[in-house]
């Protein structure tokens, strides 16, 4: 699943007014929470987050939508302390069979709005 919020309009003034900077910290913010308390370990479609703006005119035909999808952006330079490995050069290929398993368990994503 995708994890994220759709907001709906209305009217054509209402979709303008939307706040659209605070909602996407707001969906920003819970994302790190999501993060920083383990939630994301447990569940990484937590990760794929998603903010949904809409408003359609079903007279005219016209419709309105505003997509944003919140990334982290650290303060400051993320840097590698030792050079990246094969996975064989870390984890036993038992290991390494058990990790797949479950990754492919989980890879089937769809979309759902709650």
């Amino acid at each position: 699943p995708f994890w994220g919020q759709l907001f709906n309009a209305n009217t054509v003034e209402e979709f303008k007014a939307f706040n659209k900077k605070r909602m996407i910290d707001d969906e920003g913010k819970a994302l790190w929470k999501d993060i920083e308390s383990g939630a994301c370990t447990e569940d990484p479609s937590r990760l794929n987050r998603f903010l949904l703006i809409s408003y359609a005119n079903l007279k005219t035909h016209r419709y309105y939508y505003w997509f944003a999808f919140p990334a982290l952006n650290p303060a400051k330079v993320l840097t590698v302390e030792k050079p990246m490995q094969p996975l064989s050069g870390r984890f036993s290929p038992e290991v390494i069979g058990q990790i797949f398993k479950q990754h492919a368990r989980k890879a089937d994503s769809h979309f759902v709005v709650e």
